[in-house]
C-alpha cells in the first residue's frame, strides 16, 4: 500500500463517516493523517502477504474513526488538558486493588476514597470492573484519580489482521470508558511473540490518533535486556510502551535485603536507567501474582507480631519503609498494595510512614522521571545510593540494606561536579553539613536518607 492508496483509504473513510474535517473533527483528522504512514508501515510488517490485508486496513481506519466519534467529550477534554508525558510526574502514586469487592461493589470503592486520598494515592489499579463505567469515571475524575486497568484478552491469536482489528477495538473501548493506563500482559500473546513488539508499536500509534491521553503499559516475565525492549528500539524508540513493570527492581531489592549487600542491584540499575526519555517504570515491592504474600510477611512483621516482640516489630517496619522509599524515589510510578496497608497498620506507623514518603515525593519535582537518575559509585557493600538532578536541584537518596549500622564516606557526595556544603533530610527533617572525605554519614540498620542540596 503506497501513499496514494493511504490517501484514498483516508478519503473514503472520511466520506463514509461524515467527518467534519474543517471544524469539529479537524484535530483528529490531522493526527490521523500525521500517523497514517507509520500505522501503514507497521501493519504491513505484520500482514503484507495476507489476502485480507487491504480490507482489514480499511477496517482499522474505520475503528479509529468510530472510536473518535464515540469518545465522550469529557475524555477528549481530559486528553487536551494532560501535559505531554503526564505519566512521568512525581505527583502520581498508585495502589493495586485486586480484591473482587472493589471491582464489583461501587459503594465499597467509593467509601474507601477518603483513605486513598489521605494516603496520597491518585492512581487506582482495578481488576476486571463490574460496575457502571460512567459512574466509575465520574467519581474518579471528581476526586482527581486516574484509572488503571488490565486488558482482558481471551482471543490471543493475532496472526490474522481481523484479530488485530478486534484487539484494537477492545483497547479503544477501554480508552473510551475512561482508562488512563491500560496494562497488557505479554503472556497473553505467546502465539505471536515474534510480532508482539510490532503489535505494541502499532497500538501506540493508533492511541496517539484517537486517545492520546491513555498511557500503555506492559507486564512481562523478562530479563532486564528484554524488558528494556518494550520501551521501543531504533525508529520506534520511546514509541512502544509508556510503562513497563520493573520486576528486576523488585527482585533486586529483596535480594539486597536478604543478603545485606547491594552490588548486584547497583550493577543492574545502572543499565535499567538507560531507558529512553519519555518512558518510565512501574515500581513495586510485592507482586500481584501471589495474593498470599504481603510486605508484612516478607519483612518479618507477621512473625514479629506473633512473637510479641516490639524490637522485631520496629525492625520489620523499618525494612518495609526502606523498601518503599527506594521504590518511591527511584523514578517511575510507585505502586502499593491495599492489603499491605490494611494488614500492616501497627499503631498506624506504616500508614504514617508511607503517607510521609508519598508527600515528600509529591513535593519534589526533581523526582519526576525525566531520565535524571544517576547511581553513585559504591563505597560500602551495604549502601546503595543515587542522585536525582533537576532544575538547580539535587536529591541524594541513600539506603542501608544491612541489619547493622553502616558508614558512608562524605566523599560519595562529591561526585560528578557536585560538592554540597549543606543538605536537608526530608525524612528526619534536619539539616546536615558534609564532613571531610575521612568522615562518614552513619545510617542506622535499614535506615535511609533523602537529602536535598541546599547550599
Amino acid at each position: 500500500m503506497d501513499n496514494n492508496q493511504i490517501v484514498t483509504a483516508l478519503f473514503d473513510a472520511v466520506q463514509n463517516n461524515n467527518l467534519d474535517i474543517a471544524d469539529a473533527d479537524k484535530k483528529f483528522y490531522t493526527k490521523l493523517v500525521l500517523h497514517a504512514a507509520e500505522i501503514r508501515d507497521l501493519y504491513t510488517q505484520l500482514y503484507n502477504d495476507h489476502p485480507d490485508f487491504s480490507a482489514n486496513f480499511t477496517k482499522l481506519i474505520e475503528v479509529l474513526i468510530s472510536s473518535h466519534l464515540s469518545r465522550p467529550q469529557d475524555l477528549k477534554d481530559r486528553d487536551n488538558k494532560k501535559p505531554e508525558n503526564w505519566y512521568l510526574s512525581n505527583e502520581l502514586a498508585g495502589m493495586s486493588l485486586m480484591e473482587a469487592r472493589f471491582n464489583a461493589d461501587f459503594d465499597v470503592l467509593r467509601d474507601n476514597l477518603p483513605f486513598f486520598n489521605d494516603l496520597g494515592i491518585n492512581v487506582l489499579h482495578l481488576a476486571n470492573i463490574q460496575v457502571d463505567p460512567d459512574d466509575l469515571r465520574a467519581i474518579m475524575h471528581q476526586h482527581g484519580l486516574y484509572l488503571m486497568l488490565d486488558l482482558v484478552q481471551n482471543d490471543t491469536e493475532k496472526s490474522k489482521p481481523a484479530a488485530l482489528v478486534n484487539l484494537l477495538k477492545d483497547i479503544l473501548f477501554n480508552a473510551n470508558i475512561g482508562v488512563d493506563i491500560l496494562v497488557i500482559n505479554a503472556s497473553d500473546f505467546q502465539e505471536v511473540q515474534s510480532q508482539f513488539h510490532t503489535i505494541l508499536q502499532l497500538i501506540k500509534q493508533c492511541l496517539q490518533v484517537t486517545a492520546p491521553g491513555m498511557a500503555l503499559g506492559v507486564t512481562a516475565s523478562a530479563s532486564p535486556e528484554d524488558a528494556m525492549k518494550f520501551f521501543g528500539e531504533a525508529r520506534y524508540l520511546a514509541k512502544e510502551c509508556d510503562f513497563v513493570y520493573n520486576d528486576t527492581q523488585m527482585s533486586l531489592q529483596w535480594d539486597a535485603l536478604a543478603s545485606g549487600q547491594v552490588a548486584e542491584m547497583i550493577e543492574a540499575e545502572t543499565f535499567l536507567y538507560e531507558k529512553p526519555f519519555g518512558t518510565t517504570w512501574i515500581n513495586y515491592t510485592i507482586s500481584n501474582a501471589d495474593k498470599n504474600v504481603t510486605l508484612a510477611s516478607l519483612s518479618g512483621l507477621d512473625q514479629a507480631i506473633k512473637d510479641k516482640s516490639e524490637m522485631q516489630i520496629s525492625t520489620a517496619i523499618q525494612r518495609i519503609l526502606l523498601m518503599q522509599a527506594n521504590s518511591f524515589f527511584l523514578g517511575g510510578l510507585p505502586m502499593v498494595s491495599f492489603a499491605d496497608q490494611q494488614e500492616s497498620m501497627i499503631e498506624n506507623r506504616i500508614f504514617s510512614g508511607t503517607k510521609k514518603l508519598l508527600a515528600i515525593r509529591k513535593s519534589l519535582d526533581v523526582v519526576s522521571d525525566t531520565k535524571n537518575t544517576r547511581w553513585l559509585p559504591r563505597h560500602n557493600i551495604h549502601i546503595a545510593g543515587f542522585v536525582r538532578n533537576g532544575r538547580e536541584k539535587a536529591l541524594y537518596c541513600i539506603f542501608n540494606y544491612s541489619s547493622e549500622s553502616a558508614y558512608l564516606t562524605w566523599h560519595s557526595f562529591r561526585y560528578n561536579g557536585l560538592a554540597p556544603e549543606k543538605l536537608y533530610d526530608y525524612w528526619r527533617e534536619i539539616y546536615l553539613e558534609p564532613g571531610n572525605d575521612a568522615e562518614f554519614l552513619v545510617l542506622e540498620p535499614y535506615g535511609f536518607y533523602l537529602l536535598e542540596v541546599v547550599a
